[in-house]
């Protein structure tokens, strides 16, 4: 008896093919059904790739957009606040 199944293994020549034929036949069907999973991920991968792609083409339009909307002037700090981030406390002018 197999372990894994409670049929015992027949002993007849003929049903031992017909065990076998089944067994190759539950392979492909299942060797199918993987091939079919590996394309539906294939696609899905691909359509990740895609978007991944238009969100970074995006993304650097956006960017130009606000560079050329706010200029590079707003990306720019103020003096004190330049003397600030370096290490230099700003004096206040009376």
């Amino acid at each position: 008896m197999n372990p894994r199944t409670s049929t015992p293994i027949p002993t007849e020549p003929e049903a031992l093919r017909a065990l076998v034929l089944s067994l190759l036949q539950t392979q492909q069907e299942k060797e199918a059904e993987w091939a079919e999973r590996a394309r539906y991920i294939a696609q899905q991968e691909l359509a990740i790739a895609l978007r991944d792609e238009t969100i970074a083409r995006l993304e650097s339009t956006i960017a130009k957009l606000q560079r050329w909307r706010f200029g590079r002037s707003s990306e720019k700090l103020s003096p004190a606040a330049e003397t600030e981030a370096r290490g230099v406390p700003h004096s206040e002018t009376p």
